[in-house]
This record gives C-alpha cells, structure tokens and sequence, in this order.
C-alpha cells in the first residue's frame, strides 16, 4: 500500500518492524485500552485510511477492512456521536476527544 502511494520506507523495512515487535513483546495495543475504557479509538486514522487509500489504488485490503469493521462496531456499542458528545457507559456523556 505505502508503495502505491510513493512512499519508499527502503530496503530493511520489514526486517526493522519485526525486530522492533520481538524486541517489544507481546503487548496490548492502544485501542484495546480505549476500548476498555470505552473513549473513541484511532481507527479513522489508521484502518479507514489505509482502507480508503487502497480502494483509491485498486488494491484489496481485507484484513484492513475487517479489523476497521469490528473496530467500528465495537465502538457503535458505547459511543454515540453527536453534537460533539459521545454516550458512554450507563447515560453518562463524555465529550469525543476528550
């Protein structure tokens, strides 16, 4: 995908990113604690733009698109976009972003 859209990230890219997760761990990422804290995840700066950037390429994405989905879904469960409110948990409002 980053190469369809002229990004070049060289030759030891791959070898770098899989060095850095050995290093790291086993972990668990930011969005489950978003979720968990039932606050609006990054998802539509991450999945839905790799999505959309692929579907502008031609290129099929479908491991993109189903984590965007469940994401998405997850999140429809507990938030509840508005003016600029989210409903969280039992009636309480939180403003997105916050």
């Amino acid at each position: 995908m980053a190469k369809a859209m002229g990004y070049d990230f060289g030759p030891d890219y791959l070898e770098q990113a899989l060095a850095y997760l050995a290093k790291v761990g086993v972990h668990r990422d930011s969005m489950c604690f978003d979720i968990d804290l039932k606050q609006p995840t990054e998802i539509d700066f991450l999945g839905v733009k790799i999505v959309e950037y692929a579907r502008q390429k031609g290129i099929a994405t479908p491991f993109y698109t189903a984590m965007t989905n469940m994401v998405k879904g997850i999140e429809s469960n507990y938030l509840e976009v508005g003016s600029g409110n989210a409903e969280v948990g039992s009636g309480e409002k939180k403003k997105v972003g916050s």
